[in-house]
């Protein structure tokens, strides 16, 4: 995470005189943060009950390479985790090297727990701040703050349970916000 403060220099030219152009251009800010993070490890589960413990955490076995996608694409696959048809979604990994349904009696699965690591962080907050001083006591200030500034879509981790949202990523963290304030100071 980083985070800066700049006190803008418009009131350069204004400084030695007074006045409405000197009130007008000095007390300008621009806050940010910024923040960037890789995913959260999860761990997908088949609910095949193949442990026979009856608390449905047993995890797939895993057939080949876990593939990453862009969570942004369409893609089709045809995979046991995710029903027996073709489910079309935005995938975060190739759900067809999960098998859910043919994890041998007694045992967990042979995916690793949290052996994936879900999408990650990159979010600008964005503030533009105008303090103003009307008397000695008695100041004012504006800001406008942006949450998520460049609007950059952060998806949460897919679906972890076998059905048919399976290894999809549905949900995402807010869009941008935007929100004006005024204080009055005395």
């Amino acid at each position: 995470m980083i985070s800066g403060l700049w006190e803008l220099p418009f009131d350069r030219a204004f400084r030695s005189s007074g006045g409405f152009q000197k009130r007008l251009t000095q007390g300008w800010e621009i806050a940010a943060v910024a923040a960037f993070q890789a995913g959260n490890p999860f761990t997908f589960f088949s609910e095949s009950n193949s442990s026979n413990q009856n608390n449905f955490l047993d995890r797939p076995d895993l057939n080949g390479p876990i593939t990453k996608f862009d969570p942004r694409k369409v893609q089709t696959f045809t995979s046991d985790c995710t029903g027996s048809a073709p489910v079309t979604g935005n995938f975060l990994v190739n759900p067809t090297v999960f098998d859910c349904s043919g994890v041998a009696q007694f045992t967990f699965g042979t995916l690793g727990r949290n052996a994936i690591r879900g999408p990650g962080i990159n979010n600008w907050d964005l503030s533009l701040i105008k303090r103003t001083s009307i008397t000695e006591r008695l100041k004012i200030e504006f800001r406008a703050e942006f949450f998520n500034a460049f609007n950059h879509a952060q998806f949460l981790n897919p679906h972890y349970k076998s059905s048919g949202n399976f290894a999809q990523v549905t949900l995402a963290r807010d869009p941008r916000l935007g929100q004006l304030g005024l204080k009055l100071s005395f």
